[in-house]
């Protein structure tokens, strides 16, 4: 499902918009054999899914504090600020730099507004304010016209790291509970 929220003439998309999936989770699919055999596999897939979420947050909590809305806050204004420099099905060569990030170093970053966040995200606007404020004494957002962006001087080598375990331990769960699928 889709959700868009209209602002001035331009259109903002929601985090779940399946056509900002790249191309590569489109064509990860389960196969007609594993959706077969994942009722059987349920509770085992089902475990494997919650430890690594849990796992990630508590991750997450240890280095970076146990806010876990403000981690929502800055993952859904992260994604809404790049979402329009980052076509549907891109290849990284296509809109990367050897750094693994933004070809462009002034990419127009879309502010994201406060009430766009809160109703993205269902925390209250108020909340979302606080949240705000924090990422920005943090070092990790600034204001930006009508709302608010990453402050992309301040990412640090600490989070690029924390992005790489994460990936790695999602695939290996991804391989674990493809086992499960095709080992009923």
């Amino acid at each position: 499902m889709t959700t868009t929220f209209e602002d001035k003439g331009r259109i903002t998309q929601d985090v779940d918009d399946a056509q900002a999936i790249p191309e590569l989770m489109r064509e990860n699919r389960l196969t007609r054999s594993e959706l077969d055999h994942f009722d059987k596999a349920y509770g085992l897939v089902a475990f494997s899914l919650n430890r690594y979420i849990v796992d990630h947050l508590l991750r997450f909590a240890r280095q970076f504090g146990p806010d876990y809305q403000m981690l929502v806050v800055w993952g859904v204004l992260a994604h809404q600020c790049v979402i329009h420099l980052i076509p549907a099905g891109s290849h990284p060569r296509d809109v990367l730099d050897q750094n693994g990030l933004l070809a462009d170093p002034n990419p127009d970053l879309r502010p994201v507004r406060q009430r766009d966040l809160s109703q993205i995200t269902g925390i209250p606007k108020e909340t979302v304010r606080r949240k705000l404020i924090k990422l920005e004494q943090s070092g990790w957002i600034k204001r930006k016209g009508p709302g608010w962006v990453l402050d992309r001087e301040n990412l640090d080598p600490e989070l690029r790291e924390f992005s790489r375990e994460s990936a790695k331990r999602m695939l290996a769960v991804s391989d674990h509970i493809r086992q499960l699928l095709n080992n009923p």
